[in-house]
């Protein structure tokens, strides 16, 4: 068994999402690393189709033969809960951590002493390798000299880059399906307050989002793009 499971999760609907996921997964696959420990892949993609532009599900299926990836098709309606819980079910390691297909990697970075942390202390419900730097997080204290933050503070969980455990259901439950696109992480926001997550943030911000053009194709949110 892998110590740890990365989860790609995807919608290539439409050209620009194909060209996110392809800026994202390679540079995911070749700059986040894990020393002492041993990653497996995962991938996880919506089925639905956008009739005015062109479907990239065959070169999902390629880019993931070439890379040795398991590949699931979601054959339900596209809900970004529903992908996140989708996603946490294709786990089979004791950790996990979903990347969408929009969060890029900046630099290298070794996950083993993250991985090595949470195997140690069962206390700590997910480790943060990406927040919002602009909007900020609160931080309260430390724990084995890594920032701890507050989880009723600004932004203590996001759908961006995180290792979790695979018992994060158990704790904080299902991602809901209803809302608006976007509901579900805000939800779970609340539930990190409500249920005292434990949360700890690496050493720095690892990710970037890269996501002008929205997965789906009439997205209530504001974007430099719209379609």
């Amino acid at each position: 068994m892998s110590d740890l499971t990365i989860v790609f999760t995807t919608w290539p609907n439409h050209e620009k999402r194909w060209e996110y996921f392809m800026t994202c997964a390679p540079r995911v696959i070749k700059m986040l690393k894990a020393s002492n420990h041993k990653i497996e892949y995962a991938c996880v993609s919506e089925s639905a189709r956008d009739p005015l532009h062109t479907w990239y599900g065959p070169e999902l299926k390629n880019f993931c033969i070439s890379k040795n990836i398991p590949l699931t098709f979601r054959n339900a309606k596209p809900n970004l809960g529903a992908m996140m819980n989708s996603a946490m079910e294709f786990n089979s390691s004791p950790l996990m951590m979903i990347v969408q297909d929009d969060w890029y990697i900046t630099e290298e970075c070794d996950l083993s002493p993250g991985i090595k942390l949470m195997q140690d202390h069962s206390q700590i419900d997910i480790i943060r390798y990406s927040w919002p730097e602009s909007l900020g997080v609160t931080v309260k204290g430390e724990f084995a000299g890594w920032r701890k933050l507050d989880p009723n503070g600004m932004w203590p969980y996001g759908d961006d880059p995180h290792i979790r455990r695979s018992t994060f259901v158990q704790k904080f439950g299902e991602y809901i399906t209803y809302g608006h696109h976007g509901a579900s992480e805000g939800d779970m926001v609340y539930r990190f307050g409500n249920r005292d997550a434990f949360i700890l943030l690496a050493d720095k911000c690892y990710f970037g989002h890269c996501g002008e053009v929205s997965a789906v194709i009439n997205d209530e949110r504001e974007r430099a793009v719209s379609r």
